[in-house]
């Protein structure tokens, strides 16, 4: 996994996708040497897989707190309801009709 040039700790999804616009925009305007092409390829493979990783991970955290909201409105729905169903009770017997 690519890393920060000035840890070890692994690049975030906006560094690595900068580092990978730089390299793609290099190859576009033919700034790299041959030599070098394999080597950015190859990082920019990487890149391209770090940055569909954090995506994925990220996806699945949103949908888990999504999920746990959900489940703590539905609950709080329950707990509110008694009283509602109370209220409605007392309000028809006061008006029948």
């Amino acid at each position: 996994m690519p890393n920060s040039a000035d840890n070890d700790q692994p690049l975030s999804y906006t560094q690595a996708s900068e580092r990978l616009e730089e390299i793609i925009q290099a190859l576009e305007d033919g700034e790299i040497d041959i030599d070098e092409l394999s080597a950015n390829v190859k990082e920019a493979a990487q890149l391209l897989d770090l940055c569909k990783k954090k995506i994925e991970q990220a996806e699945i955290e949103v949908k888990d707190i999504a999920e746990h909201l959900e489940i703590e409105v539905e609950s709080e729905r329950v707990v509110e309801a008694p009283d509602e169903q109370v209220e409605e009770a007392e309000s028809e017997e006061e008006y029948p009709f």
